[in-house]
């Protein structure tokens, strides 16, 4: 499978692969009902897309010629500051990701080496969640099956300014997320009429 037959709408955050839906991350957590952030608004959405667009961009070492929109600026100078303190290398964001088993598909921020190890970093602008641990789990074995070996897996939380780089460790992070793609699959299957 390459990754060009992956396809990803942003406006439904949607995920096809030549054609067929595959569902996403967000998608199976919902489906089980985990909760969403309870701060979610429409225009925090907006915000969020901008922000990723601009980390992307500063990550693979470019410098826009506006400065960015007030709402995010403050974030944007965190994560100005996470580059100059940290030894980030780019390889690649922003991508749809695809597993096989489980089937599954998810967009990982940025992937690259930091600090020489081959790391995932999710990049938020709100509060830590549990699930954010699942979500770098999810991530992590999308980008082996596309041969990207995650080595160290990280949320970076921005902040106006400064940010914190929350490492997870847990190893049985991946075996929740199996369990949790496996049952909603198995969900799909055995819920039909």
């Amino acid at each position: 499978m390459t990754k060009e037959s992956i396809q990803f709408d942003p406006a439904t955050h949607r995920y096809s692969i030549d054609g067929r839906p595959v569902l996403g991350f967000s998608e199976i957590m919902a489906d089980l009902g985990f909760p969403k952030n309870p701060f979610w608004t429409e225009s925090g959405r907006a915000e969020g897309i901008a922000l990723h667009s601009w980390c992307l961009f500063l990550a693979q070492g470019q410098e826009p010629d506006e400065p960015p929109d007030i709402r995010i600026a403050g974030r944007v100078e965190g994560f100005r500051r996470f580059l100059s303190e940290c030894s980030f290398k780019f390889v690649d964001g922003e991508k749809p990701q695809y597993n096989p088993s489980p089937e599954y598909c998810c967009r990982p921020d940025l992937w690259g080496q930091l600090n020489g190890a081959n790391a995932l970093i999710e990049v938020k602008r709100g509060a830590v969640m549990g699930i954010h641990q699942i979500q770098t789990s999810a991530q992590t074995l999308a980008l082996a099956a596309g041969g990207f070996r995650v080595v160290k897996r990280f949320c970076l939380y921005l902040k106006d300014n400064s940010y914190s780089l929350i490492q997870h460790k847990d190893r049985a992070d991946f075996q929740y997320w199996k369990s949790c793609a496996e049952a909603h699959h198995a969900k799909r299957i055995y819920s039909k009429e």
